[in-house]
């Protein structure tokens, strides 16, 4: 017996079928689903999109003649590297976690586990990218992803504060991974539900979600 039926983010298409769940009495999700389309051409997809603010530009500009800039990713690290990356990764996300007053990386909740094996394990090393931007040594920025056929999943992302904040590390790790994945050569970077101002500064697509609740 069933007493609630609650459906909730559905995309009205998956990789172009519909979606039948869709056909539903249904009403928009509050949030959004965005994705980056990568052109082949780098240069151009980098003019295509929203400038960012000049100001970011200028002070980037200034940390990269200060010091040794540096993106690493996964394929790049050895297991020391890889769980340095992830302490640094989880630390920021926490501090995240508590200035917005959300939930995170509760203690034994084993989301840290999980991502820790899934970092390590072998059998998904090669679809995990894990990435760190580093100022001379110093930790900026980090990143955690998920690679399946053509796309990358960007799905965790820490950064520090303090002095770093005006150069803006989020937004320059999000600029080399998208570089990265063009490289890789992948056809969309899905940055996941939500509706951040920075998505719209990357992303060509947008799907509205959508939800069905019914009482029985």
């Amino acid at each position: 017996a069933i007493d609630v039926v609650a459906l909730e983010k559905m995309p009205k298409t998956i990789l172009g079928a519909t979606n039948p769940l869709a056909a539903l009495e249904t009403e928009p999700w509050p949030v959004s689903c965005h994705a980056a389309t990568l052109l082949k051409d780098w240069p151009n997809f980098a003019e295509k999109r929203t400038s960012p603010p000049k100001r970011y530009a200028r002070y980037q500009r200034s940390l990269r003649r200060e010091y040794d800039v540096v993106y690493t990713s996964s394929d790049a690290m050895d297991q020391e590297a890889a769980n340095a990356a992830l302490v640094s990764l989880f630390k920021q996300k926490a501090r995240r976690f508590a200035e917005t007053r959300v939930p995170g990386f509760e203690a034994g909740d084993g989301k840290q586990d999980f991502y820790t094996a899934m970092t390590l394990n072998q059998a998904s090393q090669p679809h995990v990218h894990l990435s760190v931007l580093t100022a001379s040594d110093e930790v900026l920025a980090c990143q955690w992803g998920f690679v399946f056929k053509d796309r990358y999943y960007y799905l965790i992302c820490g950064n520090e504060t303090g002095v770093w904040a005006k150069y803006s590390p989020g937004r320059m790790i999000n600029e080399a991974m998208l570089e990265w994945c063009h490289e890789q050569g992948l056809t969309y970077a899905d940055f996941g539900i939500g509706d951040e101002a920075y998505k719209y500064e990357y992303c060509d697509e947008h799907a509205t979600l959508l939800s069905h609740r019914a009482a029985l």
